[in-house]
């Protein structure tokens, strides 16, 4: 870096600094970004904690991003994972993509939150629209282990998850897969119809073998 751009940086930072003070959410940021980097100042992750907290609490979802990922990786404050996830929500609810896939980290990992994989799926899948990367690798991470324990209720009889096993194949375009499943829970579904009335049959003929069956029942 040369003197000139040196002093550029350090002129850079004097003004924003006054503009943070002034209370100025943008300048806060900037100033937090600034310290967090080093440009035009000596790296300082205790004061860009500091200013990009002033701005967050303005609303500003990038200091709000900024200050979780502090919170995460114990820069400048101590490692909170409850106040990263805060942050990052913060953060996520206001659109940004990369808190969206932060905040779905979280919930799939259970760090700062209760471990929840479809809201992790559900915050992993708005970034990935919005083209984070690693954010579609993720999703279908945790769409294949997903898959695999629903795969394993299902194989053991379970009629609801094979339902769903289903729908889910079917989702995907596995219809193969999709049609098998269902066919399994038609099987079994028929199966508890069949002997919901053989038990109505066998009731019925014990009612006429005796008539006062029935009274003494009730």
């Amino acid at each position: 870096m040369t003197n000139e751009q040196e002093s550029e940086e350090v002129r850079r930072f004097k003004e924003t600094k006054i503009k943070a003070e002034q209370g100025d959410a943008d300048e806060q940021y900037e100033l937090g970004y600034m310290y967090a980097e080093g440009e035009g100042v000596k790296q300082d992750y205790v004061e860009a904690a500091k200013w990009y907290r002033k701005a967050a609490e303005q609303g500003d979802a990038g200091a709000q991003y900024s200050l979780g990922k502090m919170y995460a990786k114990d820069q400048g404050v101590e490692k909170n994972d409850k106040e990263a996830a805060k942050w990052f929500r913060k953060a996520a609810e206001k659109g940004l993509a990369k808190a969206q896939y932060e905040f779905g980290r979280m919930y799939y990992e259970g760090k700062g939150v209760t471990k929840n994989e479809v809201e992790a799926m559900n915050w992993i899948l708005k970034a990935a629209e919005k083209g984070v990367f690693g954010a579609q690798a993720m999703l279908d991470k945790i769409y294949v282990e997903a898959e695999k324990r629903i795969r394993k209720a299902a194989e053991k009889g379970n009629l609801g998850v094979q339902i769903q096993l289903g729908k889910i194949y079917a989702k995907h375009g596995d219809h193969a897969e999709s049609i098998k499943w269902s066919r399994k829970a038609i099987e079994q579904l028929e199966a508890m119809i069949r002997e919901k009335e053989n038990e109505n049959e066998r009731r019925r003929n014990d009612e006429q073998r005796d008539p006062n069956l029935d009274r003494r029942r009730s």
